[in-house]
């Protein structure tokens, strides 16, 4: 073990000049780049002000010093009952220094909160084999610095990482934090062990939290009543795709939990953030304590079809647990046509008892049609390349009795203002409003109009006039609201054939659509904003096809149509 220690201190040791003198009374190691103790007064030089010059030290230093630096080159150790009621502040570990804790638990070495960070890690630290460091103090891990946890060693104090964190090592335990603020804004790998978190510690993770079990099943542990909590804003991402790692502590997730292996949720989690199974790709469990109402990223990467191989795969305990879930897939694969890809399967192999299938929002590529079979969601590839949609620049869509107008632009100088015109023939239009160009905007420009005097027994028309400053126009596509008595009709459909478009008028919120062939299979599914949009079905073979319109997953229309 002794071996092991010296070569974790001694390695990539390099000499630099002295330290700078930040305040007076500092201290300094001067060990020439070997191991010692933090009590040997020999390793310590103190900077005198009168003299100008560093001295060697007539005792070791603590919090009451000034800034304590290890400087480069150098390693100390806090270990044993010397180092006990020993009290420290102010410390600077400098690049290709080390400070070691370790075997102090019945003397815990107390960080004090003093001026600034109490210790700064621009080095490496290490707490373990029953290392402890308990207090007030600040500890701030830069980005050229290490802090390590392992073999039972526990910190006590509040810790901001811009650097990397080390959590156990291969055939090594993890450690505790007991009363912690972690704040880890770039890198930590929990690599083996068991991790203990009571309940007034929080975990905060703005960066990576990439865990590595590398020896066997991982668990967070913590008090089951009085949970820790890890709030996750960044991405826990698990790499090892043999072994099973569960919380036993709350995890708060609005970021990302991915990779691949299990993760197991069983202290709770919260609703939100992102599913990303896969490693590019892979395969992902998640056991008790799913998130609700996730997004989940589904990537086909690769030609092949082989799920957790050539594309991500998810597995849930229930397909009840996937209510209201988003689905998003990307695919850059070349397979032929009718390839399926099982891309979300449970455990259970049946809904339970009087229960349906979950209602989802599925973003795919619109070659791919989606299904529930048995306890699997399936994709199948229904065209070689996708249907194309286009979304118009300039919609139109009612608000009760008002019609709100909304169009966008690329900023550009030559443009004076737009006119708004509104006609009830689709024929005969009347200037009603005059919209001035938003000056010094640049990229793309939105704008939006609230039209009152709309006619409440008829269709009404719209189109933007476009007016340049040396007075040419140009005019917009016309978009147009049909009431029927003070009723809004809420679908329009027309096909424009000849260019192989559907054109849709969507009047009514949370409106999804699907393309479906004869006989009921679904071919396209997408959702609708309230406004006007264009479809293109030209990759569709000739047949007959519906078009169902869907509110909140009820079917409430559907029209028919046929491609020559």
């Amino acid at each position: 073990m002794k071996k092991a220690i010296l070569a974790l201190l001694f390695t990539g040791i390099v000499l630099v000049p002295a330290f700078q003198v930040f305040a007076q009374d500092a201290y300094r190691t001067h060990t020439a780049g070997k191991v010692s103790q933090w009590t040997d007064v020999a390793i310590w030089q103190r900077y005198d002000p009168d003299q100008k010059a560093w001295l060697s030290a007539e005792r070791f230093p603590a919090s009451a010093d000034g800034v304590i630096t290890i400087q480069t080159g150098d390693s100390v150790i806090i270990s044993g009952i010397a180092a006990a009621r020993l009290s420290i502040d102010q410390v600077v570990i400098d690049q290709n220094a080390s400070l070691v804790l370790m075997q102090n638990e019945n003397s815990a070495v107390k960080l004090n909160d003093g001026d600034g960070d109490d210790i700064t890690i621009r080095g490496r630290m290490y707490i373990g084999a029953e290392g402890m460091l308990r207090g007030e103090g600040k500890i701030q891990v830069t980005e050229t610095g290490v802090f390590s946890l392992r073999d039972n060693g526990l910190l006590s104090a509040s810790l901001s990482n811009n650097g990397t964190i080390h959590l156990g090592g291969q055939g090594n335990g993890a450690g505790s934090f007991a009363a912690c603020q972690i704040v880890n804004n770039k890198t930590c790998r929990w690599i083996d062990g068991q991790l203990m978190m009571d309940s007034a510690t929080v975990f905060t993770n703005n960066g990576l939290f990439q865990i590595n079990a590398v020896a066997g099943d991982l668990i967070c542990n913590g008090n089951k009543k009085h949970p820790a909590r890890i709030i996750n804003k960044g991405a826990i991402i698990n790499v090892g795709k043999e072994h099973v790692v569960e919380f036993r502590v709350k995890v708060e997730n609005s970021g990302t939990i991915g990779g691949v292996g299990t993760f197991v949720f069983s202290g709770g989690a919260n609703s939100g953030g992102v599913i990303s199974p896969g490693a590019s790709p892979g395969h992902l469990t998640l056991g008790k304590g799913i998130p609700a109402s996730p997004v989940i990223n589904i990537e086909i990467a690769t030609t092949g079809a082989v799920a957790g191989v050539n594309y991500d795969q998810l597995t849930v305990p229930s397909l009840s647990d996937l209510a209201d879930a988003t689905i998003n897939v990307t695919n850059t694969a070349a397979d032929s046509v009718n390839t399926e890809y099982t891309i979300i399967n449970a455990k259970a192999l049946q809904l339970e008892k009087g229960k349906s299938y979950p209602q989802l929002t599925v973003h795919a590529p619109s070659n791919f049609s989606y299904s529930f079979k048995g306890n699997r969601l399936v994709l199948v590839k229904i065209a070689k390349d996708p249907l194309e949609i286009t979304w118009g620049g300039f919609r139109a869509f009612a608000n009760g009795k008002d019609v709100m107008l909304h169009w966008n632009t690329v900023a550009d100088t030559r443009t004076s203002h737009f006119l708004i015109e509104h006609s009830t023939d689709g024929v005969t239009y009347n200037q009603v409003n005059k919209v001035e160009v938003k000056r010094g905007a640049t990229g793309e420009v939105n704008y939006d109009l609230t039209f009152t005097g709309a006619d409440l027994f008829r269709t009404n028309y719209f189109r933007v006039k476009q007016v340049n400053k040396d007075g040419r126009t140009g005019c917009s596509v016309a978009r147009s609201v049909r009431y029927d008595r003070g009723t809004v009709s809420s679908f329009q459909f027309d096909t424009n054939l000849e260019n192989e478009e559907l054109l849709l008028n969507i009047q009514a919120k949370n409106v999804t659509a699907a393309i479906t062939d004869i006989t009921g299979k679904s071919l396209h599914e997408f959702a609708l904003q309230p406004g006007q949009h264009s479809v293109y079905v030209e990759i569709l073979p000739a047949g007959a096809y519906r078009f169902n319109f869907y509110v909140k997953g009820v079917m409430v229309e559907t029209k028919q149509f046929v491609k020559y």
